[in-house]
């Protein structure tokens, strides 16, 4: 499904109207160690979200545990292609996810609807599937008490639908249950 969405994106920014005049770029995506990683081919009107969502898709480098760098300063997702200074060089910082404390804090927001405080510490990037000790994960607790946009964020972060509590429920189990059909 990942592909898909990545395929749907260039198509969009590819499509007939939308970036007609834009010239294609060469992007280039090196590791810390300046070693080589990936090149990607995107209209200038591209953003850096966009080759964010490339290296998820054929690198499986989960978004929100990326930053990209050009030269010494970390680049904004939205800024387009064309802004960026030529040639395109973007060195890809893969960051670790936070545990602890932050991933409780995330519950904790999950429980309480807190979408932005979710955001939030899903960019730190906190891990999507961190779970209390019943197991309970963030996605499990937004669909217990029915904050589906907590959930939708915790679902783009890709956390699991699949992981189970203790007592066996999954996100879906717990929210039919509780009448939550969104």
């Amino acid at each position: 499904s990942k592909r898909k969405n990545v395929g749907a994106l260039r198509t969009m920014e590819t499509a007939p109207g939308r970036a007609t005049d834009a010239q294609e770029v060469l992007v280039r995506i090196v590791r810390i160690s300046g070693n080589f990683l990936e090149s990607v081919r995107l209209p200038s009107t591209s953003t850096v979200l966009a080759v964010k969502r490339c290296i998820e898709d054929r690198l499986s480098i989960p978004l929100r545990r990326q930053r990209l760098v050009q030269g010494y300063e970390q680049v904004c997702n939205k800024v387009m292609l064309a802004h960026l200074q030529e040639p395109i060089t973007l060195t890809l910082v893969e960051l670790a996810y936070v545990t602890g404390e932050v991933g409780d804090a995330l519950l904790h927001a999950a429980e309480h609807g807190e979408e932005s405080c979710v955001e939030q510490l899903l960019n730190v990037p906190v891990l999507p599937d961190h779970a209390d000790a019943l197991g309970q994960t963030g996605l499990f607790i937004s669909s217990l008490h029915g904050h589906v946009e907590v959930a939708r964020h915790l679902l783009e972060a890709s956390a699991s639908v699949d992981r189970e509590t203790e007592s066996g429920w999954v996100p879906l189990h717990i929210a039919a249950q509780h009448g939550h059909v969104e």
